[in-house]
């Protein structure tokens, strides 16, 4: 596994970490609270759809080819796992990206639709997705006057917080 590569997996556990803090902080109760958005509008339907992604960046970086067929429209996460599950989910799926990271050549790509991105790329564009929607729960938390994890505050010096 290449330096980059291996940098990658850093930022990733880094945005995962922030993740894994929130649904910790918010446990099963925090899950359903209402979020002022459309579709998207339980932290846990967030969370679901979070899952999915890593999922379909995972089998991507397997078969070299980004799908995300077996991903749902915004409108159709039920948001009814527990906080358990979901932690479950996430380590699952973490570990299973690590396990495929650690035995791909690397010189691996991926096809995106016609343009191949290397694995470190591919990488990078999952943190994004995952980082987005951090930014997203931290101003639902700001607006619904919800709990922040300490963890998250601090890691993103967001001054002005209370956890």
């Amino acid at each position: 596994m290449t330096k980059e590569i291996q940098g990658a997996i850093k930022e990733w556990e880094f945005a995962r970490a922030n993740t894994v803090a929130f649904i910790q902080q918010l446990g099963d109760e925090g899950l359903r609270i209402k979020l002022p958005r459309p579709a998207l509008d339980t932290f846990c339907k967030h969370f679901e759809e979070m899952i999915a992604v890593q999922e379909a960046y995972v089998e991507a970086i397997a078969t070299r080819e980004m799908a995300f067929d077996n991903c749902k429209s915004d409108y159709e996460y039920e948001g009814l796992s527990t906080a358990e599950a979901l932690l479950h989910k996430m380590a699952e799926t973490d570990k299973k990206m690590v396990e495929i990271l650690s035995k791909i050549d690397d010189k691996s790509e991926v096809n995106w639709w016609g343009e191949s991105k290397t694995v470190t790329n591919h990488i990078s564009s999952q943190v994004s997705h995952e980082t987005l929607h951090l930014g997203q729960l931290i101003a639902f938390c700001h607006v619904l006057n919800v709990k922040m994890p300490e963890e998250v505050i601090k890691a993103w010096a967001l001054s002005g917080t209370e956890g």
